[in-house]
C-alpha cells in the first residue's frame, strides 16, 4: 500500500520530520509505504496558520498537491492538518480514498467512549474545529466547549519538538480540564503535537485515552484502501462525492496552474 501524506506548508523542520517519521513508522502496517509531501509554495511561518485569510490562499496548493497523488499512482492520501482542509473537494475529485485527521479521530473517539474533547494549538483554531464537529455530525458526542487550546505560545510549542516537557505538561492540564467536563476520550487536535505525544509515550491522561490524530488518519486510510482493494464499496458517488467529468477536471486544472508538491 502506497500512501501520500500531504503536509500543508513547505516549512521544513528536521526535529519535526524525525518525530513524524518515527510516528508513521510505528503505526503503519507492514507493506505500507508513506511518502511525506510538501507544497513547493505556501505559508512559510507557523505564525501564519491560525488566520483564515492566509489559510484560504494556502488551501489551493494543498488540494492541488493531494490531487497529484492520483497521477503518481498512490493508493490513498492523508491531508495532514486537523482542520481537514480541502477534504470534501479532494474526495469529490480523487478515485482513491482520502482522509483527514479530524474526521478520522472523531470516528475513533465515537467507538472508544461516549463524549470526547479536543486539545488544539491556538485559540483561533477553536471555532473552525467546533464547526467541523457539527459538519461531521458529532455534536451530541462532544463535551460543551469541546475544543480547548494549549496555553503555550507557538514558539514554545516549536521548542517542544526538541524538549517535550512543557508541551506534555500543558497538554495534560488542558486535557484534565476537559475530563472534568465529561470527556471520556481526548483527541490531540494537531498533526505537529501528536508526534510529540507519541515520542513521550503519552497515551492516557487520568486513565482517559488520548487519540493521536496522525495515527488515527493513517489507520482509517489503511482500512479504506483495503476495503477498496477487496471490492467493498468505500465511498458513495450518489451526490456529495459525485465525480466531476474527467474532461472538466482537466479543463479547470488548466485554468489554475500550480507548482505541485515535492517529497520532504
Amino acid at each position: 500500500m502506497k500512501i501520500w501524506y500531504q503536509k500543508i506548508t513547505p516549512t521544513k523542520n528536521p526535529d519535526y520530520l524525525d518525530l513524524l517519521k518515527a510516528n508513521l513508522e510505528k503505526v503503519k502496517r507492514k507493506g505500507t509505504t508513506i511518502d511525506i509531501k510538501i507544497p513547493k509554495v505556501g505559508l512559510n511561518k507557523y505564525e501564519y496558520i491560525p488566520y483564515s485569510y492566509f489559510r484560504f490562499l494556502n488551501d489551493r496548493e494543498i488540494l492541488a498537491g493531494t490531487l497529484q497523488a492520483r497521477e503518481e499512482n498512490y493508493d490513498g492520501a492523508v491531508i495532514a492538518c486537523f482542520r481537514d482542509p480541502c477534504l470534501r473537494e479532494a474526495r469529490e475529485t480523487l478515485e482513491i480514498p482520502v482522509v483527514g485527521p479530524a474526521e478520522s479521530s472523531m470516528l475513533l473517539a465515537h467507538l472508544m467512549g461516549y463524549r470526547f474533547g479536543i486539545v488544539t494549538i491556538h485559540p483561533k483554531s477553536v471555532l473552525f474545529m467546533e464547526e467541523n464537529i457539527d459538519r461531521y455530525g458529532f455534536r451530541k458526542r462532544a463535551i460543551p466547549n469541546a475544543v480547548r487550546s494549549l496555553t503555550l505560545s507557538l514558539e514554545e510549542q516549536l521548542e517542544g519538538l526538541k524538549n517535550h516537557g512543557k508541551v506534555i505538561e500543558d497538554f495534560s492540564q488542558v486535557a484534565k480540564n476537559a475530563i472534568k467536563d465529561g470527556a471520556e476520550v481526548i483527541i490531540c487536535g494537531c498533526c505537529m503535537i501528536s508526534p510529540i505525544l507519541d515520542a513521550a509515550s503519552l497515551k492516557e491522561v487520568e486513565g482517559v485515552p488520548v487519540i493521536n490524530c496522525v495515527t488515527a488518519a493513517v489507520k482509517i486510510l489503511e482500512l479504506m484502501v483495503e476495503l477498496k482493494n477487496i471490492g467493498v464499496p468505500w465511498i458513495s458517488r450518489k451526490s456529495c462525492y459525485a465525480l466531476p467529468p474527467e474532461r472538466y477536471v482537466e479543463e479547470v486544472k488548466a485554468l489554475f496552474p500550480y507548482l505541485g508538491s515535492t517529497s520532504e
